[in-house]
């Protein structure tokens, strides 16, 4: 049986404030010619209006302590060095250059699945891993192959901070900015937001074997 986070707190939240804001900032700003609105919206407001007041809900997506036999859990807070900048897929919304927000609270964050593909990479690719055990750890990564999922569980990141930067467009030759065309902003998690990863290594495929998971878990986690 699979298991549905909605569902399970179907009723203990408010939908009405979760989409009270949502509903300011699309309804509001969506006027091209309102981009004043757009900016006090995000740069002013969007924290401490959107992401603080749901702040709570996002530690439901992450377990606070794992009792699962064998496996080993890691979660490590951090803060950002620079600013971090995504790319949403939200089709109504008032700007085209979206950080990445999760579709219910609309807090800015990193997709399971982005943490998984850049893990992936860089233990295939960087550290060289043989690909044996990378499928083990990650999973099948083409669809043509036979199904088998991995061993680690990622879990998202949320950031507690949204804002705005900017790209202003320059005449190549010149230097000096194009008369006519307005400046580019888009949204980021500044320097100085905090989050939370999370990643869990559980050796499913090897449960009832305690000799061949005491061997492996020191090999591939520590």
């Amino acid at each position: 049986m699979s298991y549905d986070f909605y569902a399970e707190h179907y009723g203990k939240i408010s939908l009405e404030d979760v989409k009270k804001w949502n509903q300011y900032t699309l309804l509001k700003c969506t006027n091209t010619n309102r981009e004043e609105n757009y900016k006090d919206s995000i740069q002013k407001y969007y924290t401490s209006k959107q992401i603080e007041p749901n702040w709570e809900y996002t530690k439901w997506f992450i377990p606070s302590e794992v009792s699962l036999s064998e496996s080993v859990f890691i979660k490590i807070n951090f803060e950002l060095r620079k600013p971090y900048i995504s790319k949403d897929d939200e089709e109504f919304w008032p700007k085209d250059n979206t950080i990445c927000k999760d579709k219910v609270f609309k807090i800015p964050y990193i997709r399971p699945s982005s943490w998984k593909g850049a893990l992936r990479h860089v233990v295939r690719d960087r550290l060289e891993v043989s690909k044996s055990i990378v499928k083990r750890l990650f999973g099948n990564e083409k669809e043509s192959e036979e199904l088998k999922r991995g061993r680690l569980i990622f879990y998202p990141t949320f950031f507690d901070q949204i804002d705005l930067d900017v790209i202003a467009p320059h005449d190549r030759k010149t230097k000096a900015g194009k008369k006519g065309i307005s400046p580019i902003y888009y949204e980021i998690s500044p320097k100085g937001s905090k989050g939370t990863f999370a990643l869990l290594y559980f050796p499913f495929d090897l449960i009832g074997d305690e000799k061949e998971i005491k061997e492996q878990v020191p090999t591939y986690m520590l």
